[in-house]
């Protein structure tokens, strides 16, 4: 049995170690939106005192997720280091549904795609039936491309109709008894998240494509039909 006194340092030692793999946490979603920051930029956004950043900076290097990348232009002394993450820190799993056909993408950790996207050639009206083959020609890729499923942080589904992010609904395409993301979740074993198609879009946009660093956008969709994303404020 522990006594009091060490349950108590204990508590202490796991609440500190689940605070230090928050800010990696940061960190990493940080260098995975910017592809690459100096210390005093994550330090800005982190708000941790230079020596920590580069500790923990250091952890994530020796983890095999981050790696200097080269050095930033100076605005007067030594240059800083450039860092970002490694190609194979991550993968990302990519699903477009539309009405007439699904693509599927694998984007590695410096966000970009490493291989040829898969067209499969499914209509949403057959209903839930292509679940299945969604999920199977995913997992072929994944196989294919030999990644290590623990790397994979996640799948992004986007698709049409009205969707609910929240509770993972799709309520015009593939209704099913559960919410469509707990069967995709668990089809996977993968965390995932459902979003229409327009929204998601517009979202990429704002993070990693044309928008970014705007705050007041509009995003256009032409494809089957034609799909508005709207940003108000942000920046």
């Amino acid at each position: 049995m522990i006594d009091p006194v060490n349950k108590k340092d204990a508590n202490e030692l796991n609440t500190v170690e689940l605070k230090k793999v928050l800010q990696k946490q940061k960190i990493t979603k940080l260098l995975y939106l910017n592809r690459a920051l100096t210390n005093p930029e994550i330090n800005k956004q982190v708000g941790l005192s230079t020596p920590k950043i580069i500790s923990l900076l250091n952890e994530l290097k020796n983890e095999g997720l981050v790696e200097e990348i080269g050095q930033a232009d100076s605005s007067g002394g030594r240059r800083p280091v450039l860092y970002g993450l490694k190609r194979d820190a991550l993968y990302t799993v990519g699903i477009t549904i539309n009405l007439f056909r699904t693509t599927i993408f694998i984007f590695d950790g410096k966000n970009e795609a490493i291989c040829d996207p898969v067209i499969l050639e499914l209509s949403i009206s057959k209903g839930i039936e292509i679940i299945d083959l969604i999920v199977g020609h995913t997992n072929n890729l994944i196989d294919e491309q030999k990644i290590d499923r623990k790397k994979i942080i996640g799948v992004g589904i986007e698709i049409p109709g009205l969707v609910n992010y929240e509770l993972g609904v799709n309520y015009t395409h593939l209704k099913t008894r559960q919410p469509l993301l707990t069967v995709f979740e668990e089809k996977f074993g993968l965390p995932a998240i459902i979003e229409n198609d327009a929204k998601a879009r517009t979202y990429a946009e704002l993070k990693f494509g044309a928008a970014k660093e705007k705050k007041n956008v509009l995003v256009l969709e032409l494809d089957w039909g034609i799909g508005l994303g709207m940003v108000s404020g942000e920046k």
